[in-house]
């Protein structure tokens, strides 16, 4: 065995920025000629050259991943307004508006909101019960001051008037 087990024969990885050699072979051999080829590819589409066609528009329009949709929804302040924008959303599904695969997508943004809005009120909530952990702390100190305060005055007291000395 070369390696231990669970240790990487290489741990620092491969270096950020670097590119595979045979990526970086081709890019050199096609440095000079690139726009000849391409004029080449061009010309091939021109006269019908199926492949070439298919080259050329792979690139110049690639197929979309996804477009933007346009739907009215209700803004989302609140928690509670995710349920009225789920049911504007089916609304335009249902008008045709938006396709049934748009709305999965968007109705998975939705459903992250509440989520989102739990989180942030459970961060707040912790806040304050940070604070007021620490605003215990400080009236528990300041009770405890205050009570030697009082417990020093019965001693003192107890003890009677301090009497002067007779000059």
């Amino acid at each position: 065995m070369r390696f231990q087990k669970g240790q990487s024969g290489n741990p620092a990885g491969r270096p950020p920025g670097s590119r595979n050699k045979s990526t970086v072979l081709l890019q050199s051999l096609l440095e000079g000629e690139a726009e000849a080829i391409t004029r080449k590819v061009i010309a091939l589409a021109k006269e019908g050259d199926m492949a070439a066609i298919k080259l050329c528009m792979d690139r110049l329009a690639p197929p979309r991943r996804s477009a933007a949709v346009e739907c009215d929804l209700p803004p989302l302040a609140d928690r509670d307004d995710a349920l009225s924008a789920l049911a504007a959303l089916v609304a335009a599904v249902s008008a045709g508006d938006v396709t049934p695969s748009e709305a999965t997508a968007i109705g998975r943004i939705i459903d992250q909101y509440p989520w989102g809005c739990a989180s942030k009120m459970y961060q707040d909530r912790e806040a304050a019960k940070e604070i007021g952990a620490r605003c215990f702390s400080a009236c528990k100190q300041q009770e405890e001051k205050t009570a030697a305060a009082n417990i020093r005055k019965e001693q003192v007291c107890a003890k009677g008037p301090a009497r002067r000395p007779k000059t």
